[in-house]
C-alpha cells in the first residue's frame, strides 16, 4: 500500500461551530486508507453527539487556551503532511512551522466577507492578508463567493470549488411532508446577524401558525431571547436552545419551512440539514443561493421581506405545494451528501501534497 498522506484538520470537532463541523465531517468522511487524519477537541465539548473515531488522531486543546492553545497546531503541523485551517488560528506560528516541517496549508473562504463581517473580526486586515497568503492553495466554497470575493479583494482562487456537504442520513427523512404549512423554523446562533428581526416580524404577520428558534439567546443590548418573546407577547414563538445534530435532526421531523432571514453568509449547511429533513429553506439573494436553491422548487429565493411574506402567503393559501417542495428538497440534500463531495477535497489534498 502506497503511503497514506497526513491530514491536520485545524477545528475542534467536538465543539459546535461552522469550521469545526466541517472538520468533523472531513474527518469522519476522508478514506482512510489514502490519509491519516489528524484533528483537534476542545478542552470544553458542547457537541453531545461527538464520538471519537477509530483511525482518527485527536490533539486536545487544554485550557487556558489563551496559553495553551497553540499546542495542537504545533504538534499537527509538525506530524501532517498538508493543514487545512479553516479557523485561522496561529497561522503565524502555522506557516513557521509549515517551513521547518514542509507541510502544506490550504484553506476555504467560506463567506462574501461583507462588512459586517469583517466587523466582527478584532483584526479583519490580518485575516484577509491570512487568506492571501494561502494562495495558491486558497479555495472558495461556492462559484458567488469565488466570483465576488476575488474582485472586491483581490484573491487568486484555485479554480475548483470545494463545496460542503452534509451528512444526509443523520436527517434525511424519506417522507415528503403531507400536511399545510403549519411550522417554521429558523436556526442560527448570531440571533442579530442572522436577521432575527425579519422572523420576528413574520410570526407577528401570521399569528395563526408556529415558530421555532433553534440557537443561542443574546439579543440586543444582551437581552435573552426568552425575556424578548414574552415581552413582546409572542406567544406563537418557541425556543429550543442550542440543539446538537441528533436533537435538531428529531425537531426537523416536525417543521414544515425554514426562514433563514441572514443577508450574509457563504454556504450555509443549516440549509442543507433541513432540506434532508425535508424542509425547504426561504431566504434572500445576498449571498447567491440560486446557487443550490431552485426557487420555487425545493426552496425560496427572494429579494425582499415583502416577497418573503408572499412565499408564506402563497404557501398558507395553496397547502397542496408543500408536498412536492418537501420532496424536491429531500433530493437536493442528498445531491450534497458528503460522500458525494468529500471526493472533490480528496483530490485537492493529493494535488497539494504532491504539488
Amino acid at each position: 500500500m502506497s503511503k497514506r498522506i497526513k491530514v491536520f484538520l485545524g477545528g475542534y470537532v467536538n465543539f459546535l461551530n461552522a469550521q469545526n463541523i466541517n472538520c468533523r465531517a472531513l474527518s469522519e468522511h476522508l478514506n482512510k486508507e489514502r490519509f491519516e487524519v489528524w484533528t483537534m477537541t476542545f478542552w470544553y465539548q458542547n457537541a453531545n453527539d461527538f464520538k471519537k473515531l477509530p483511525g482518527v488522531h485527536y490533539l486536545h486543546a487544554y485550557r487556558p487556551i489563551r496559553f495553551l492553545g497553540w499546542i495542537p497546531y504545533f504538534i499537527g503541523m509538525l506530524r501532517c503532511d498538508v493543514a487545512y485551517l479553516p479557523k485561522g488560528g496561529y497561522m503565524g506560528l502555522c506557516r513557521a512551522v509549515a517551513k521547518l516541517s514542509g507541510c502544506k496549508i490550504f484553506n476555504t473562504v467560506e463567506g462574501i466577507l461583507s462588512a459586517s463581517d469583517l466587523a466582527k473580526v478584532p483584526d479583519s486586515d490580518k485575516m484577509l492578508a491570512d487568506y492571501k497568503q494561502c494562495e495558491p492553495h486558497l479555495y472558495a466554497i461556492t462559484r458567488h463567493i469565488q466570483q465576488v470575493v476575488s474582485k472586491k479583494f483581490g484573491f487568486t482562487f484555485a479554480q475548483k470549488i470545494l463545496y460542503l456537504g452534509v451528512n444526509s442520513k443523520q436527517f434525511l427523512n424519506s417522507v415528503a411532508r403531507q400536511r399545510p404549512l403549519q411550522q417554521v423554523v429558523f436556526i442560527g446562533n448570531n440571533l442579530i446577524n442572522k436577521g432575527i428581526d425579519d422572523f420576528f416580524k413574520i410570526s407577528r404577520a401570521f399569528p395563526s401558525l408556529s415558530f421555532h428558534i433553534i440557537g443561542v439567546n443574546n439579543l440586543w443590548n444582551d437581552e435573552r431571547l426568552e425575556d424578548y418573546l414574552k415581552r413582546e407577547k409572542l406567544t406563537n414563538v418557541t425556543y429550543h436552545g442550542r440543539l446538537d445534530h441528533t436533537r435538531m435532526a428529531s425537531l426537523l421531523q416536525q417543521m414544515d419551512l425554514m426562514f433563514f432571514p441572514s443577508r450574509s453568509e457563504g454556504f450555509p449547511k443549516v440549509m442543507l440539514e433541513t432540506a434532508c429533513a425535508g424542509v425547504p429553506t426561504l431566504c434572500y439573494d445576498d449571498y447567491g443561493a440560486q446557487e443550490w436553491i431552485t426557487s420555487g422548487k425545493d426552496g425560496f429565493v427572494v429579494h425582499t421581506y415583502d416577497e418573503a411574506v408572499a412565499v408564506v402567503e402563497d404557501l398558507v393559501a395553496h397547502p397542496e405545494k408543500l408536498p412536492a417542495l418537501s420532496q424536491h428538497a429531500i433530493e437536493l440534500g442528498k445531491r450534497f451528501d458528503w460522500s458525494r463531495h468529500v471526493k472533490d477535497w480528496e483530490e485537492v489534498i493529493e494535488e497539494i501534497y504532491k504539488g
